[in-house]
């Protein structure tokens, strides 16, 4: 074809453009006798002209500098290139693929080829240069530190399992292990705590056995992966020396030794952990130790035991033995609702708007204290009690009193035993060792149990009615729980449970086809590169969240300064003392290990639930509702998700690293915002101090601190400062502190120990605190915090929860379209809040939320996004801006896709826009504005399930008018194979890793080559579409080609450049998240500068192998003749962005018809006679691409009938081709033309 395009050459010339000369062919450049035998070194390179020559040229074509180089740093530029093939996977990777593309390019017999022989040569050359050099020549050493420090397998240390270990990667097993409580508590509580516990708070931070594997065994996962790691170079190394003929044979001898020589390398473990436990010195916390973290520990232990204690005292009392006996017989089966109710629970959670699971976390001593708890508030109440004592069944087995019902009495009041209801709940659960939710959970059993028992709307209405708010504030409860409450409340109201509980076990379940696709799920983020790109987004949040609150504590500050302290009073300002790590408490929760493990044990062991729900693992998967279904007739995919958890296990660590410094970032943030509250609110310790200070008592009106009626009625009563402190609500070292005449600064720096956390675990208040209703709040808005943080948070709006749960309702359906919708959403979500629009919104904006709240973080993400709207601007405007939106562009010219690291996505696009109207440019053009808008504003670009270009095809196929029934059924039918194809696809995602090691390091220049998946025959599209990410894809491709006849896949051929696409060191697709592409050309920079689409320029017939073959030799004429021309044409240089446009078009235009009679000719040269019959069939395709597309052109719509009856005509003669596309066309245009012509005349298409 490229000998075909040499006479365009002549008539070219003449064109619009035409004002250049070509450059002169460059001669080939063939490397004999490259070493010789004097001393080669370092000086003699930079002394040898052909050498710098070469080294410069190496520079372009391998390393991409684009810059002229002095000889100097030419020399220096191959130096390092190649130390660094000898140490870094990614360099040997790299020339691997490098000399193996040039190889196969040079034998292609294209334009292209010569270049591709001069790149092999000059690798040659430079090559053996290098290793005629000593060992320890010049700048040896710096060069091998920096390529050793770049690796791949050291750059893996920046994923959060692995980071505390570096290049070893073994930080997987501490990380882990030092998550669970197991390890260290477990031997010590045998009689207090049961092993299920641990089993449920294991499993919360140590998801699955491929991360315990690992963790238990850190040096072996080490040594793997860096034995992996130089046994794969090592191939690569090999293989570039045979392609450069410096080797005959891979020596499978040294690979051995590659990988066996690693373990050596592993004495960086020990700086990294020096260096790690210095880093952990940072912040409030970095004075706590192994010891004090043991210490914790035995606190819990002790306060556990000492709360069984407590309870069996309670429950062996002589006045409770009736009552406990009647108590036990009413009480729910707690032990059995863990199996038996949960199910129910969970369906009722799924059909009031709730997703998120209810689990019941109790262990047998756990039971008797809530056991031993209760006994004592029924005990306060003899009214209660009496009825208790004299509780029957009826003969449905009803009891006369509930003991929910009995709760809810006595909580309904003001008081219980002489103290407020809200004080002596929390003295009961501190008591007992306990929390609102044990006490919740009583509830639930009972629900769960009337589900199955009650009969009438009328039981149902008197058992929800005792659930009011005074209860669930008395309790605890965190929202989720309360929320469910009050609508389980609501719907039993309206006497409709009993249906609806049928309706959750029996209508609604997770089938075999709900579980499969959750399979599916999981596996979309299994990917090693899913878990980088994570890890970064992760990261990322840590800085932007961190200069949230900078700003939000700096306008704090300012607010207090500008209103002389009467706004803002009780918010944390920029320079204020506070308890805990504030402004960077998320830098310092990353970094600080033992302090962060402190805080997690004490939460897992005492909120299992919360924590379940926090730590809950693929939160945008486990989407489908429990079976109830048991015994033959239970899905047979039982541990369908626990698959998904495999495949999601360095996904699910990566996670859970992020929650957790995000959970106890906030939960310090809240404890500092709290202290700052008693601090200096109304009537706070500011003020008592100052009361104390002024020597004497403000009495009645006059008095601007009696405002709280409580308060005013105390200093009116007691007019003593001692009676005041003493009927206060503080501590008891507060009130001593301050009638004894301590310090201001010693009684607010008692008052800063009390809420400092670590503080308050070791003096066991921390669940006291968290008991209170004030702390379930702080736990509950700490959970959302984190699930935001990480982008899982479910949508507070009951509408967007129901879209939520209906989007997974039918397997397959809505997840192939928007697999994960909580993930959008809280994109979308982030997207809004951290903008300019956030500040300039004229509803709902950061402003009025402020006003309202007093909390300026709001402002604070509105100013933060603003900064990153105008640093994005800044770069679209650089040196490293790719050639598209969302690219990206390293030195050596490479770019890369920056739209799966979320949050750049948003702000790359929007500033792509501003710098469009800054220069002038175009903003829509012809470009995919609309997808360009959805991909930026969602963080998501659909290309899992069946990805845009199907959907397109799809909705083509049932709304094309100009279609016929017959044309829209074979459209649908293709959609069909493309949607299963893709769908099994995202099943082989997990094997994406092992494919891109081995096309990186092993497999041939063929594996890299992007291919065609498109094709008229609907078992190659099949085929084709499913194998694409399975390893060596192309072997099994060509196996299948000779066993069955499927036609291997053709390259992809891109009409604005004639070499093929490859896929770059694919590996760096798993270790950095994202592809390396090539440079555009200039033709193809100005079309996405333009905005021009592509398709006025490529074919898009229908026919894949058509447009294959048009776009083959478009492709040569334009990278050859049209984007050279262009960039050196004064008079387009000179013309403005319209006229640019429009003399593209006019040149593609002028030849595009020309190109289309070449490609028609020479692939009626590759037809063959197949025998006597005269059929004629395409060497390559078994039939002619062109002539099938021409005649499915002229014959559609309400011309198919022809086409379909000359087909049954054609194959009644000669017989149908067995693929049922590979006619001879020419026989097949003569029988559609026969029948057309006798239609016109007859009007009758019957033989």
């Amino acid at each position: 074809m490229s000998k075909l395009l040499d006479s365009f050459k002549e008539d070219y010339s003449s064109n619009l453009l035409g004002e250049i000369e070509e450059d002169d062919e460059e001669e080939e450049n063939p490397n004999k006798n490259i070493m010789d035998s004097s001393t080669i070194t370092v000086d003699t390179l930079r002394a040898d002209n052909k050498t710098l020559e070469i080294a410069k040229r190496f520079a372009k074509d391998r390393n991409g500098i684009t810059e002229e180089l002095s000889d100097e740093q030419a020399i220096d530029n191959f130096l390092e290139h190649f130390r660094s093939f000898n140490v870094n996977e990614y360099t040997t990777g790299g020339d691997w693929n490098y000399v193996s593309a040039a190889s196969a390019d040079s034998t292609a017999n294209k334009q292209y080829s010569v270049k591709a022989k001069q790149k092999l040569d000059d690798y040659a050359y430079l090559y053996q240069k290098f290793h005629a050099l000593p060992n320890f020549s010049e700048g040896w050493l710096g060069d091998y530190v920096k390529g050793l420090a770049t690796a791949p397998s050291t750059l893996v240390g920046l994923i959060p399992m692995f980071g505390q270990i570096g290049k070893g990667g073994a930080i997987l097993a501490n990380q882990a292990l030092k998550q669970t409580v197991k390890g260290a508590v477990n031997k010590a509580v045998k009689k207090t705590v049961s092993d299920s516990i641990f089993k449920k708070v294991g499993r919360a931070a140590l998801p699955t056995s491929i991360a315990a594997a690992a963790g238990r065994h850190p040096f072996v996962a080490a040594s793997l992966i860096e034995g992996s790691a130089a046994g794969f170079a090592d191939i690569a190394r090999q293989k570039t020396e045979q392609k450069i003929d410096v080797r005959d044979e891979l020596d499978p001898t040294q690979t051995a030794i590659s990988v066996a020589t690693v373990p050596a390398f592993l004495g960086i473990v020990g700086a990294k952990k020096l260096l790690a436990t210095g880093i952990s010195k940072l912040g409030k916390g970095g004075d706590i130790s192994e010891k004090t973290l043991a210490d914790i520990r035995n606190t819990l232990i002790q306060k556990n035991t000492q709360a069984n204690k407590i309870a069996s005292n309670t429950l062996n009392l002589p006045e409770n033995s009736l009552l406990k006996g009647k108590l036990s017989d009413t009480l729910p089966a707690l032990d059995s609702v863990k199996q038996k109710g949960v199910k129910k629970l969970k369906g009722i959670a799924e059909d009031v708007g709730l997703v998120d699971e209810f689990a019941l976390s109790l262990d047998p001593s756990r039971t008797k204290r809530i056991f031993a708890a209760v006994t004592e508030i029924i005990s306060t109440n003899k009214k209660v009690r009496d009825q208790f004592l004299t509780n029957v069944q009826d003969k449905d087995g009803k009891w006369k009193i509930r003991i929910t019902e009995g709760i809810a009495k006595i909580l309904s009041n003001k008081t219980v035993a002489g103290k407020t209801t809200e004080d002596f709940m929390s003295d009961i659960l501190e008591k007992y060792n306990l929390t609102g939710n044990d006490i919740s959970n009583i509830f639930l059993a009972t629900f769960s149990e009337a589900g199955k028992t009650l009969k009438q709307a009328s039981d149902f209405k008197k058992l929800f009615r005792s659930v009011s708010d005074d209860v669930t504030d008395a309790l605890g409860m965190d929202l989720e729980t309360k929320d469910l409450f009050l609508k389980i409340k609501n719907i039993g109201e309206k006497g409709n449970v009993r249906e609806f509980l049928k309706n959750v076990e029996d209508g609604r379940r997770t089938g075999f086809f709900r579980q499969l696709d959750d399979v599916r799920l999981a596996a979309m983020t299994s990917q090693t590169g899913t878990t980088f790109r994570n890890s970064v987004s992760g990261y990322a949040r840590i800085g932007t969240d961190t200069l949230v609150n900078l700003f939000d504590r700096a306008l704090a500050s300012s607010v207090k300064a500008i209103t002389a302290g009467t706004k803002g009073k009780g918010t944390v300002g920029l320079f204020d003392a506070t308890p805990n790590d504030d402004i960077f408490s998320l830098v310092f929760g990353m970094t600080n290990n033992l302090e962060t493990k402190a805080i997690d044990e004490i939460l897992k062991l005492n909120y299992n639930k919360q924590m379940s729900n926090l730590y809950r693992e693929l939160r945008d998967i486990e989407t489908g509702l429990p079976s109830s279904k048991k015994g033959k007739n239970a899905p047979q995919l039982t541990k369908a998700r626990a698959i998904g958890k495999q495949l999601n296990a360095l996904n699910t660590l990566s996670d859970n690293y992020f929650k957790r410094i995000a959970f106890i970032g906030s939960i310090k943030k809240r404890f500092n915002e709290a202290y700052q509250g008693e601090l200096y609110g109304e009537f706070g310790l500011d003020n008592l101090i100052k009361l104390r200070e002024a020597n004497k008592i403000p009495v009645g009106k006059t008095s601007t601190l009696a405002k709280g009626a409580k308060f005013k009625k105390t200093l009116n009563y007691t007019r003593k400062f001692n009676d005041i402190v003493k009927k206060s609500n503080k501590s008891d070292a507060i009130k001593n502190a301050l009638i004894s005449n301590k310090t201001s600064d010693e009684i607010k720096n008692i008052l800063k120990d009390e809420y400092n956390v670590i503080n308050m675990i070791k003096n066991n208040t921390f669940t006291k605190y968290l008991n209170s209703k004030q702390g379930g709040q702080l736990l509950e808005d700490a959970t959302k915090d984190a699930l935001y943080f990480t982008y899982q948070k479910t949508p507070d709006s009951p509408l967007l929860k129901n879209i939520l749960i209906g989007m997974h309702r039918v397997p397959f359906l809505t997840s192939s379209f928007i697999p994960f919708p909580r993930f959008i959403m809280n994109a979308m979500r982030f997207t809004y809040e951290y903008s300019p629009a956030y500040l300039l919104s004229p509803v709902n904006n950061a402003f009025t939320k402020t006003l309202k709240s007093d909390n300026y973080a709001e402002v604070a993400k509105g100013l933060v996004g603003t900064s990153f709207f105008l640093g994005a601007m800044a770069f679209r405007e650089s040196e490293y801006a790719g050639d598209k939106w969302y690219l990206a562009r390293f030195p050596n010219g490479k770019q890369f896709d920056m739209r799966p690291f979320f949050p750049a996505a948003p702000y790359l696009y929007f500033a792509d826009i501003a710098t469009r109207l800054k220069k002038g440019d175009p903003i829509v053009g012809e470009s995919n504005f609309i997808k360009d808008s959805v991909q930026a504003l969602t963080g998501t670009q659909f290309r899992a399930g069946l990805g845009l270009y199907a959907i397109d095809e799809g909705i083509s196929a049932i709304f094309d008018s100009d279609s016929t029934t017959e044309e829209k059924f074979n459209k649908f039918g293709k959609f069909g194979v493309q949607a299963a194809a893709n769908l099994i696809n995202t099943y082989t995602i997990p094997l994406t890793p092992i494919q891109d090691v081995l096309n990186t390091f092993v497999s041939d220049d063929d594996a890299r080559i992007v291919k065609e998946t498109r094709s008229s025959n609907l078992l190659d599209l099949f085929i084709n579409k499913s194998l694409a990410r399975i390893p060596e894809n192309y072997k099994i491709e060509k196996y299948l080609s000779e066993l069955m006849g499927h036609r291997v896949t053709d390259v992809y051929e891109t009409p604005t450049r004639s070499e093929p696409l490859r896929r770059f060191t694919p590996l760096t697709r798993q270790t950095y998240g994202y592809l390396l592409r090539d440079e555009g050309n200039f033709l193809e920079k100005e079309l996405d500068r333009l905005k021009l689409r592509k398709n006025f320029i490529n074919q898009n017939t229908g026919t894949p192998e058509a447009d294959t073959l048009w776009n083959e030799m478009i492709g040569e004429w334009s990278s050859t003749y049209l984007s050279p021309l262009l960039e050196k044409s004064e008079t387009y240089k000179l013309a403005t962005d319209e006229e640019k446009k429009n003399l593209i078009k006019e040149e593609v235009i002028k030849w595009k018809s020309k190109i289309k009679d070449r490609v028609k000719l020479v692939q009626e040269l590759e037809e063959i006679n197949t025998g006597d019959s005269g059929i004629k069939q395409h060497k390559k395709y078994g039939f002619n691409p062109i002539k099938k597309q021409s005649l499915e052109n002229k014959y559609r719509g309400t011309k198919l009938m022809f086409l379909s009856k000359a087909k049954e005509a054609y194959n009644e003669q000669f017989g149908a081709p067995e693929d049922g596309i590979s006619y001879d066309y020419d026989k097949l245009k003569a029988f559609a033309e026969y029948f057309e012509l006798k239609f016109e005349t007859t009007k009758d298409l019957k033989n």
